[in-house]
């Protein structure tokens, strides 16, 4: 077909017959600029560089991430614009656990075995859909929520086959911008229409969004029990609990979903910091043993994980091995701009722990003055780099991490640096 000719696709397969299975499919729909790649972390690399008009991913990618994640990490880096059209190929009889597991969804799922016929009609109805809604991209590319709104508004009117999905995205759009009152009665109608997991988290978001904790929570807490492998539910509902100070039914709250599934990086490092937050170092020990393990071969390693691990290990007494952390993450991230602050303040907890003051002091320093004109570093380190200068009579250096900290942070993450 003519609007195929100038689409380029990327298929995300570890086999090599389907691999060339899907791209003989693709010719024959007309597409014939179609890159591979084996796995998540080598699609990362091209799609970098290089825009995907369309995405055929399996979902059992046979790396330890699957291809939900993968497509998480797509959207949570912004590493694909919202016109990409993201296929999940699935095994029908693992369609139901995939279609039911997730708050970010593909743009549609293809069932194996499929044919060229069905795939093209799954394009032909994909490019019919980014085609309605391109306008409200552009404005969302471009940073103008507020008439990205009004777009999806008109939407709704005249396009009766997209309404719920234009009611969805205007809702997003008003937690994004902070507005959670408005968007909480479109999820409240959205639920009448067909009450779908999705817009029962929106729904609970509002509510947390708008510190209505009880109610979150009970929503959020039903909504796991009719939907066991929901995981943005058990991350919401952690998150809700750790607000009000339930940090020990946080901690178990991440523990099930992690049990559920045990490679995403960002619930076993949130699972790290709650477990440090109530008190159990062993838990937090081992889930940022996971995380650094993990993250190895990935795009979006942190050297901030490093220092976490290196805290829950000084916590338990482990020094040696905290030391051990330390000169893993100057070797292998050493062209990391954020290594230099994490190796300087975690040699500074180490030799406070060891009672080393006036090598704790000095590397504090050096945190501190690396920290100057570096992008990227989290609130959080920044937030305890002041309070170990503080710890150490180093007012003038707390001063102007937490300064940094103020000209950037939410009124969450404030209210969390003065405790």
């Amino acid at each position: 077909m003519n609007e195929f000719n100038n689409l380029a696709a990327l298929i995300v397969e570890p086999q090599a017959g389907m691999r060339g299975s899907i791209h003989t499919m693709l010719n024959l729909c007309g597409i014939t600029k179609v890159d591979h790649a084996v796995s998540a972390s080598t699609a990362i690399r091209p799609l970098r560089t290089k825009v995907s008009d369309l995405i055929l991913c399996e979902y059992d990618l046979a790396e330890g991430q699957d291809g939900q994640q993968f497509l998480e990490d797509l959207r949570h880096h912004k590493i694909i614009p919202l016109s990409t059209i993201f296929f999940m190929v699935t095994a029908e009889r693992s369609y139901q656990r995939v279609v039911s597991a997730a708050e970010l969804t593909p743009t549609d799922y293809l069932l194996k075995p499929f044919t060229a016929d069905a795939l093209s009609e799954r394009v032909v109805r994909a490019l019919e859909r980014r085609a309605v809604f391109m306008p409200v991209y552009h404005l969302m590319d471009q940073g103008d929520l507020a008439r990205a709104i009004k777009e999806c508004e008109t939407g709704e009117t005249a396009s009766a086959k997209f309404a719920v999905d234009f009611m969805r995205l205007r809702a997003e759009l008003y937690v994004t911008i902070g507005r959670p009152e408005q968007a909480q009665p479109l999820y409240e109608k959205i639920i009448s229409i067909k009450a779908v997991a999705w817009a029962k988290l929106g729904l609970a978001k509002t509510l947390f969004m708008q510190e209505h904790f009880q109610e979150a929570e009970e929503l959020l807490g039903a909504l796991i029990s009719e939907s066991s492998r929901f995981l943005d539910a058990y991350d919401w509902l952690a998150k809700t609990q750790e607000a009000i100070g339930k940090l020990h039914e946080a901690k178990t709250v991440l523990g099930n979903a992690v049990s559920i599934s045990p490679h995403t990086v960002r619930r076993l490092r949130k699972l790290g910091e709650v477990a440090m937050e109530a008190g159990d170092a062993d838990t937090a020990e081992h889930s940022f043993q996971q995380v650094v393990s993990k993250a190895r071969y990935s795009e979006f390693r942190d050297p901030e994980d490093h220092v976490r691990l290196v805290k829950s290990l000084v916590v338990k007494g482990d020094t040696e091995q905290a030391a051990a952390v330390i000169r893993d993450m100057s070797r292998s991230l050493s062209a990391s701009v954020k290594t230099p602050v994490c190796r300087a303040f975690s040699s500074a907890i180490v030799h406070e722990a060891t009672g080393n003051a006036d090598l704790a002091v000095q590397h504090l320093n050096e945190a501190v003055e690396a920290c100057r004109d570096i992008q990227g570093l989290s609130n959080d380190l920044k937030i305890s780099i002041a309070k170990s200068c503080l710890d150490n009579q180093l007012e003038q250096e707390a001063s102007e991490v937490m300064l940094e900290v103020m000209n950037n942070a939410d009124a969450r993450t404030l209210g969390k640096a003065v405790k």
